[in-house]
């Protein structure tokens, strides 16, 4: 169990934990999060947040399982903030660039079906 208290937290901030297992039997691991915190009139609210992920020794089966769509639109939402400050051609190259990396590494990681 990790506990970590806060006295506030941005919303667009997150919370990363690394969890090192070598032991694993099964073929998901299952996570649970509770957020408890108040809202602007002091009531306590709960926020419970469950979640498995499949687990992978081949990086051909992580690159497969992964959602195009999910990591696609993160990718794009992490640089609307760049809009502001930088160039827009800019911009531009750096998601083609990523986009173009990500699919490299796929067809470089998992064999043509």
């Amino acid at each position: 169990m990790i506990d970590v208290s806060m006295a506030s937290m941005h919303s667009d901030h997150s919370i990363i934990a690394r969890l090192n297992l070598n032991e694993i039997k099964s073929s998901f691991v299952y996570f649970q999060f509770v957020l408890i915190h108040s809202d602007f009139y002091g009531s306590r609210k709960l926020r419970v947040v469950n979640f498995a992920l499949a687990v992978s020794t081949s990086l051909a089966h992580f690159l497969q399982s992964i959602n195009c769509e999910a990591l696609s639109l993160y990718t794009l939402r992490s640089n609307i903030d760049k809009i502001r400050t930088f160039e827009r051609d800019l911009i531009r190259t750096e998601l083609i660039s990523s986009f173009a990396a990500i699919i490299k590494e796929y067809r470089r990681n998992v064999p043509s079906a």
